[in-house]
């Protein structure tokens, strides 16, 4: 399958279905589409076949941790966003999430917080050019 060049979908990965289930509902109301793993490798599998505007990944899951996706992502895909979501946001990880251009937020997560944290990853894809236009 080819990435799909006009997607509007963020990648989620969160071990916990309860944080899933929320970032849904919230992409829902930004008028987004969400597709929601429980690990990275997960993660990385789908970014084989989509193309995603961002992803926002907990720092601590089992097997390979947030952050190293987050390294992966910058060094792979520099133009999409990362968020890393932690229930212990400290200054070291915002130190290593700054060096992989990276922003952090804090658990727990609110409905309105998500849906803060979504409005200006489907408003920026919405607002760049798209390829047809900026060729003609």
């Amino acid at each position: 399958m080819a990435p799909n060049e006009s997607s509007t979908q963020i990648l989620v990965v969160d071990d916990d279905k309860i944080v899933l289930a929320l970032f849904k509902r919230a992409a829902q109301r930004v008028g987004c589409s969400l597709r929601g793993v429980e690990s990275v490798e997960e993660g990385l599998e789908l970014m084989m076949d989509h193309k995603f505007i961002a992803v926002i990944t907990d720092v601590r899951l089992p097997g390979v941790g947030g952050m190293a996706f987050a390294e992966w992502l910058h060094n792979d895909h520099p133009e999409i966003p990362c968020i890393l979501v932690s229930a212990v946001p400290d200054e070291e990880l915002s130190k290593l999430a700054e060096s992989v251009r990276a922003t952090c937020q804090a658990k727990p997560l609110s409905i309105a917080t998500v849906v803060k944290m979504l409005q200006p990853l489907a408003k920026y894809h919405d607002s760049k050019p798209t390829r047809e236009a900026a060729t003609a």
